[in-house]
């Protein structure tokens, strides 16, 4: 019977080793920023790969900051914004916002959250997942800065058109006078006045 129940025990310790090295793999090679917290404290309990990478931040720095500190970013993305949208989540009803985030060295990053509230054990929970933004924001100002290069280059042909007709209507007046020139230089040398 001991030894039954021994077993047992070993079984579900290896169980639960294989189960926390699922969700490790499967959790740190996410593509998105991954970071959960305490729902009730917001003390961050986990964070995948892609989001200590993107923030700059260890997981035992993390760990010593509450979430709404760490999310804390640019303009209107404030630590009291990040708990309402935190405690929302929490209470079953998921979150989507775009944010300007800061790293951990003061550099914005636009980021899609999500906010999802999860239990982990007994513990209520909210797993937040960033979608980095960053790359279309500039892909989305590059092509506003080439449309803005396009429409000057557009300009500067309309000015060259209109440049030229002007030249075009005055080497034709100029080819009138010289014209009307040689005419009148051929009447004075034919007059013997």
């Amino acid at each position: 019977q001991h030894a039954a129940a021994e077993l047992r025990r070993r079984r579900a310790l290896e169980a639960l080793r294989v189960t926390e090295e699922n969700y490790r793999t499967i959790f740190d090679s996410a593509t998105d920023g991954m970071v959960i917290h305490d729902a009730a404290t917001g003390a961050v309990v986990d964070a995948n790969r892609k989001y200590l990478a993107d923030t700059g931040y260890t997981l035992d720095e993390l760990r010593r900051l509450p979430f709404s500190i760490v999310a804390c970013g640019v303009g209107d993305c404030t630590p009291q914004r990040a708990a309402a949208l935190s405690a929302a989540a929490a209470a079953g009803h998921p979150q989507r916002v775009e944010w300007e985030a800061l790293t951990r060295d003061g550099r914005p990053i636009k980021v899609e959250i999500s906010l999802k509230g999860i239990n982990v054990g007994t513990r209520r929970c909210v797993l937040a997942t960033g979608h980095d933004l960053t790359e279309r924001y500039r892909a989305e100002e590059e092509r506003r800065h080439l449309q803005e290069q396009l429409h000057q280059s557009q300009k500067l042909e309309a000015i060259g058109q209109l440049a030229s007709g002007v030249a075009h209507d005055f080497n034709n007046l100029l080819t009138v006078i010289l014209g009307a020139t040689d005419q009148l230089r051929g009447l004075a040398a034919s007059d013997p006045a």
